[in-house]
């Protein structure tokens, strides 16, 4: 289900109010605020930037603590991870999993799917989507930290906000009122085009070329089967851009572990 902003007091620094504002939407990092429609569409170009400032959250105590010589066994390590993630993001694109696993796995159509889309109780098969990407995410970490890799950790969070401002672009809004819906209005061509070649970029200076390669296909692939389900079920919102988010970053984690790359 789709979430309102949490109400708090104004921008103490306007000029950085749209880097602010996705801050506070996709992070607990600054308080909750209240903004205007045109402020929440314009912070949509940052969500690749938050999306770094989390994983170098997520990834810098791990390596700093391999520095030192106390980094924890990788089970253990892969587990705060991924804890540290639910509770800097508070779960938010977690729960858009959920919800369109339960919409997609029912095979309901129309205002059935959005009626099992809104509902915010969680059925077997958001259960399932989350016990599967969740366990998916906790098994690759693990490897990627075992194999002393921190790379693909750190690029994850940015390619998933990315995935979501690039299906945001490219699929049209059910309700464009709605918060996903000023996203996918504030997704611009240009946003898009930035939000591309900032992943590639970091992509190409975090790992080797064969994994930007696959890594490339698969977020194709990805994209267009989510797209194509959107377009199908009458337009995006806010569950599919979260779902985006999740699929992506793991995306990121599995095709940097493939054989040869």
């Amino acid at each position: 289900m789709e979430h309102p902003l949490p109400p708090s007091g104004p921008h103490r620094f306007p000029g950085a109010a749209p880097f602010l504002t996705a801050l506070s939407f996709l992070t607990r990092l600054t308080p909750g605020h209240v903004v205007s429609p045109e402020t929440l569409r314009s912070s949509v170009r940052w969500y690749p930037a938050v999306g770094l400032v989390l994983g170098l959250l997520y990834t810098m105590p791990l390596w700093l603590a391999r520095t030192l010589g106390c980094l924890p066994p990788p089970w253990p390590a892969a587990w705060l991870y991924v804890a540290l993630g639910f509770w800097l993001t508070r779960g938010l694109h977690w729960d858009g999993l959920a919800d369109l696993g339960d919409a997609w796995g029912s095979n309901a159509h129309g205002e059935r799917f959005r009626q099992i889309l809104r509902d915010s109780r969680l059925g077997a098969y958001g259960a399932m989507a989350l016990l599967l990407c969740f366990s998916l995410l906790l098994i690759t970490a693990q490897a990627h930290i075992a194999a002393g890799h921190f790379a693909p950790l750190l690029l994850a969070p940015v390619i998933g906000r990315s995935a979501a401002v690039l299906l945001a672009a490219s699929t049209p809004p059910h309700d464009p009122d709605s918060l996903g819906g000023m996203a996918c209005s504030g997704a611009t061509p240009a946003t898009a085009l930035c939000a591309t070649c900032g992943g590639l970029i970091a992509a190409v200076l975090l790992l080797s070329l064969p994994a930007t390669l696959l890594l490339t296909a698969g977020l194709l692939l990805l994209l267009q089967r989510m797209r194509a389900l959107a377009l199908a079920q009458g337009g995006c919102n806010g569950d599919f851009l979260g779902a985006a988010i999740v699929l992506g970053e793991l995306t990121v984690l599995l095709t940097a572990l493939l054989p040869g790359i």
